[in-house]
């Protein structure tokens, strides 16, 4: 687990409650994330400390605030600038800070690899000095120095001011007997949208073209849909190669692979399909056509290789039940005459790719992955 810390810095060493101090906090985020996630890390403390301070900041002095995106240094620079200044935004959003808050970013140099998901963040700093009331109570309080000090988990108010001279004060204690300040998840900013457009190979080799879409909807899950259309007649010699039909698959992926990208690793997926065609090879040859459209729906397993940024290699199989019905034909003299209906039913393969995905959007690439497949 990731050490979040909340400091309060002082500027000038001084035992006056007049000096000026520093309150930061850092929220981490997913790897190509913008999106401010409670549950990861500490961010849920963080967050009701920022709330907390945020609150009490109308009693403090000269107050300055600025946010600070982070990027780790990993995939292309100019991204990685664009993804640290979408976390702070996201972080600004969050708290709905003003407008006119400094934004500033920093794309740290290369470190080891197990660092990189401490370099993911968004820092809110806070400069100020002490409120006039901190001020009174200073002078009050002057023949006893403990009595100066505040602690940092003080309940009735922000995480106020020490007079150690550290400049960093660390702490990972949650405060005790403080509620968590009432903040609405809608104020977090969705990350860039993710999606891949790709072509079945296999399809395409059989003279069937086709496209598919994936939406990636979080960092598991992709919505994907395709679509094949072909429709070559040879009427005199009587060749016909008529299909279409599509499918739609909700896939979960079970790790990233090589890649951090949500779109590579292993998946699993459930889809329906829909189909109708008319095949016949040849003037002696009978012909199949099927019945208005036939359906297949099945479990489905999957594997993406990055091969390039943008690019993807894709394996799959699916295995299910194709119902419907089918009519044989045969030619006599000019015309097809219908020969028999068929009703079919059928377990088993009833899908398979060997496909090219392209990455599309903005961030939407294959980095090196640190950690191989995760769960």
């Amino acid at each position: 687990m990731l050490l979040i810390t909340s400091n309060l810095m002082g500027g000038a060493k001084s035992s006056s409650s007049n000096s000026e101090r520093v309150f930061s906090e850092k929220i981490h985020f997913s790897t190509a994330s913008s999106t401010i996630e409670r549950n990861l890390v500490n961010n849920s403390f963080s967050i009701d400390n920022i709330a907390r301070f945020l609150s009490e900041a109308d009693t403090l002095r000269e107050l300055s605030i600025e946010v600070i995106g982070s990027a780790s240094p990993e995939g292309n620079h100019t991204y990685n600038i664009s993804l640290a200044k979408k976390r702070a935004s996201a972080l600004c959003d969050y708290f709905r800070l003003p407008a006119n808050t400094g934004i500033k970013t920093v794309i740290h140099n290369p470190a080891s690899e197990s660092s990189w998901p401490q370099l993911r963040y968004a820092e809110f700093r806070a400069s100020f000095f002490p409120s006039k009331i901190s001020d009174d109570n200073a002078s009050v309080n002057d023949g006893d120095p403990d009595k100066n000090k505040n602690d940092i988990s003080h309940t009735d108010g922000p995480p106020t001011i020490s007079d150690d001279s550290s400049p960093n004060l660390q702490t990972d204690n949650k405060p005790e007997n403080t509620p968590p300040p009432t903040i609405s998840s809608s104020n977090s900013t969705r990350g860039p949208l993710h999606i891949i457009a790709g072509t079945n190979l296999l399809y395409d080799a059989a003279l069937i073209p086709n496209i598919g879409i994936g939406i990636c909807l979080n960092n598991r899950y992709t919505l994907w849909a395709d679509w094949m259309y072909a429709w070559w007649s040879n009427r005199d010699k009587r060749k016909y190669w008529r299909i279409y039909g599509g499918d739609i698959e909700v896939r979960i992926q079970l790790g990233h692979g090589r890649s951090e990208n949500p779109f590579s690793g292993h998946r699993i997926g459930a889809y329906a399909s829909i189909l109708t065609y008319d095949i016949q090879a040849g003037r002696s040859h009978t012909g199949i056509m099927g019945d208005k459209f036939n359906y297949a729906a099945g479990i489905s397993y999957g594997y993406s290789l990055p091969i390039s940024s943008r690019l993807n290699l894709d394996f799959s199989i699916g295995i299910g039940y194709m119902w419907g019905k089918y009519m044989k034909q045969h030619l006599v003299d000019t015309h097809d005459v219908w020969q028999s209906t068929h009703n079919r039913s059928w377990f088993g393969p009833t899908k398979a790719e060997i496909g090219l995905s392209w990455l599309i959007g903005d961030g939407n690439i294959n980095t090196k992955s640190t950690r191989g497949d995760r769960k």
